[in-house]
């Protein structure tokens, strides 16, 4: 018990001797900054060089990278664990291709209608059409209260 509260102590009074920043500290870093700097790294970063960094495509990888680097240059440090990243699952979703004609009459995607779902493509026949305002479906409210939706179209 003794050592578990000399630890403890040594470690406060470490952490206590850390100072953050001070005002002038962070001004002079901030007039550090200079505009030319500020646009090498912008035109840098919005370069072809990046592809877009596009989120899971190799172009965010080389912009991930390059950030890093420049932290690194400039002497921060990571946050975690000696790791500048964060591990997120990502699922990439593809829109299907969706068309809807009605009585003769083509509806444009995005334009007349979206489709929320990540089916494959598929032609659906269905005579009957079923409108259920928003689509609300919780215990306060259900657009679906006496909806029979069964082998129909939902238009929410």
């Amino acid at each position: 018990m003794k050592k578990s509260l000399l630890l403890l102590g040594s470690v406060m009074l470490v952490a206590s001797c850390q100072q953050p920043a001070t005002q002038d500290q962070v001004v002079a870093y901030g007039n550090s900054i200079t505009q030319e700097e500020l646009k090498d790294h912008l035109f840098t970063y919005a370069s072809d060089e990046f592809e877009g960094r596009d989120t899971g495509k190799d172009g965010e990888k080389k912009a991930t990278e390059y950030l890093k680097k420049e932290y690194e240059a400039l002497g921060i440090a990571p946050v975690q664990e000696g790791n500048y990243f964060q591990t997120i699952p990502l699922n990439m979703i593809k829109s299907p291709k969706v068309s809807i004609t009605i009585n003769g009459t083509d509806f444009k995607y995005y334009e007349h209608f979206i489709s929320q779902t990540s089916a494959p493509s598929a032609i659906l026949d269905a005579s009957e059409v079923v409108y259920v305002g928003y689509g609300i479906n919780d215990e306060k409210h259900s657009d679906y209260t006496d909806i029979d939706v069964k082998g129909k179209i939902v238009v929410a």
